[in-house]
């Protein structure tokens, strides 16, 4: 496929430490973050600049809206008001790519209200429905490459699962991923995944490692899973700091750039190499 072809020259310009090819205006990589608190962030836009990022990026259309609360209606320029996405979109486009990222969040928010029948699944929804419109809209003719980014979790790592209906709350994590992610999918099309894990040194932790076993088996394989541990975070554990925003996004930025990788080569049939992610 064309577009694989040419996600596959950038990943080889990146290996080899040379410039990323010409980029093909028409395919365009899109990142869908979705989750709580920290999947939208709470940067201000100075934090960036001061970490050495412009405050807006116009070479990324940026969608984002915080449900029941903040609701988007136009796609613009990428900026660092918030969040890790102005560290993926950055890095993602200097690497050769053309990402659109949309950002879908709701904080204090756990697994099971981003399913069918609860108020804030149906807001989620209908933002997807409303955005995929516009989103083809925009670019008519190009092709798509959906990547679902979940970063969630930070109720379920504390909620109280001594008894089974609490148990349950976190058990369930990878199963109701399944049915947000396949609700998206519904309406965009084939999307692959990857999967934040939640700080597993967040205070208040009541079950270690149960939760971290939910989102790799949501995510299937470790190239489809982002462990932050290493980011710096509040006393409590709970929410990055700039500096943790900032390292959150190279990290996704690299898996997004392993994942993509790995189905290039499986598509040709390609020897494996070891790549450089210097982000």
């Amino acid at each position: 496929m064309r577009s694989l072809r040419l996600v596959l020259l950038a990943l080889l310009a990146l290996a080899c430490g040379a410039e990323p090819p010409e980029r093909h205006m028409t395919n365009r990589l899109v990142l869908w973050m979705t989750g709580q608190s920290n999947s939208w962030g709470v940067d201000p836009g100075e934090a960036y600049v001061n970490a050495g990022n412009p405050g807006t990026y116009a070479n990324v259309d940026y969608w984002d809206t915080l449900l029941s609360s903040i609701d988007c209606e136009a796609f613009r320029p990428l900026d660092g008001s918030h969040g890790k996405d102005r560290t993926v979109g950055r890095l993602l486009y200097e690497a050769g790519f053309n990402p659109v990222i949309i950002n879908i969040s709701k904080g204090s928010t756990y697994s099971n209200q981003w399913i069918p029948n609860h108020p804030y699944y149906q807001l989620y929804i209908a933002e997807v429905a409303e955005v995929y419109p516009i989103l083809v809209a925009r670019f008519p003719g190009d092709t798509f490459t959906h990547i679902h980014i979940r970063d969630q979790g930070e109720e379920e790592a504390r909620y109280d699962t001594s008894t089974p209906a609490g148990l349950a709350v976190v058990t369930n994590w990878s199963e109701n991923f399944e049915l947000t992610h396949g609700a998206l999918q519904n309406i965009i099309g084939p999307a692959e995944r990857i999967i934040i894990q939640t700080n597993s040194n967040i205070v208040g932790k009541t079950s270690p490692g149960l939760l971290e076993g939910e989102q790799l088996t949501a995510a299937g394989s470790y190239l489809r899973f982002v462990d932050r541990n290493s980011v710096a975070y509040e006393i409590n554990g709970i929410h990055m700091t700039t500096p943790g925003y900032i390292s959150c996004g190279t990290l996704v930025a690299q898996q997004v750039q392993r994942l993509l990788w790995d189905k290039s080569k499986q598509s040709r049939s390609l020897p494996s190499h070891t790549l450089s992610f210097g982000l």
